[in-house]
């Protein structure tokens, strides 16, 4: 899936021609699935680009389409979800964008009234002339991503600790399911980003507890944590943060919940890379690979991790990376 694109998205998902892709082939985003994009902007888009061609600029942009159909909100969400890309930073395009639009408005009442356009410089629609911003973070383009498109369409933000990952976890949220913890205490452990955070009070005594939907690759789920441990691990709940979590689950109407015990900030760098030895695995490939693992020094942690034909697994460090 292609991310939406100022001249190429239609109205809704449109096949199209993508050499990079493995048949040549790619579903490009449509107009219709950005948030607070509605109809009547996407009409006014698609008259101005059938009638004149791409748009090279935002300024050009401003000036050619309907500002009263397309209007700030508008292109807020399309700047933020990554369509207008072409044009420059998502950073320097919203800082920019209240001056710039204010100049199309007032070139399309120009034009509206018949005055001509003799002493302005023609040269000016082919650049935008935005200020020179740091663009945000890939956090914050992720989550600009997610908040307009409904998912994150370029990568998962825990893409470049997801392999890392499972020397910390006992499960993905995809393969929760109650009674299928391994623990003898019931007790589940998960790693994922805060998606959604609601604090509230409790009616007795008025302490603050918080809802909090954590997701992963595979799915999301709904965490409860209670006074005492809302308390101890408050600069874990904010959104876009990368958590550890240990609880149980429960089963509720709306479906499983988790009620959190335990919960701290994921670093990345204390992250494991796994190596995983299958039971029937001989002694003499197991010396190559110490030989091979002490030959590649590094400062990477590294897990063993030996499984059983029962398929039980017992995870050992190594000492070195």
């Amino acid at each position: 899936v292609l991310p939406p694109d100022i001249n190429k998205s239609k109205i809704g998902f449109a096949l199209e021609q993508d050499p990079d892709s493995f048949d040549g082939k790619a579903i490009r985003f449509g107009f219709s699935a950005i948030k607070n994009v509605g109809e009547a902007a996407i009409g006014a888009m698609l008259s101005a680009r059938e009638a004149e061609g791409d748009f090279k600029t935002l300024y050009e942009f401003c000036q050619r389409v309907d500002q009263q159909k397309v209007n700030k909100k508008v292109l807020e969400s399309l700047i933020k979800s990554g369509a207008m890309d072409k044009f420059g930073k998502r950073a320097s395009m919203l800082s920019a964008l209240e001056k710039i639009r204010t100049k199309g408005v007032m070139s399309q009442r120009e034009k509206d009234s018949g005055q001509t356009a003799l002493f302005n410089d023609p040269v000016n629609l082919a650049t935008d002339n935005f200020p020179n911003l740091e663009e945000f973070s890939r956090q914050e383009l992720l989550s600009l991503e997610k908040e307009l498109l409904g998912f994150y369409l370029t990568e998962h933000p825990l893409a470049p600790v997801l392999s890392l990952l499972g020397s910390q976890r006992s499960h993905r949220v995809g393969e929760l399911r109650p009674g299928g913890s391994a623990d003898p205490h019931g007790f589940v452990k998960i790693g994922g980003i805060v998606t959604g955070i609601r604090i509230v009070l409790t009616k007795n005594k008025g302490l603050e507890m918080a809802f909090v939907k954590i997701e992963d690759e595979s799915g999301i789920i709904e965490a409860v944590v209670f006074p005492k441990i809302f308390s101890r691990s408050r600069n874990c709940w904010a959104k876009d943060q990368l958590v550890l979590v240990k609880g149980r689950l429960e089963s509720r109407d709306e479906g499983q919940t988790l009620l959190v015990e335990e919960a701290r900030i994921l670093e990345e760098k204390e992250l494991s890379a796994e190596v995983k030895i299958p039971s029937q695995m001989s002694p003499r490939k197991l010396v190559e690979l110490n030989k091979i693992l002490k030959q590649s020094p590094g400062k990477d942690k590294l897990t063993l991790v030996f499984t059983d034909n029962q398929g039980r697994a017992k995870k050992m460090v190594l000492p070195f990376g």
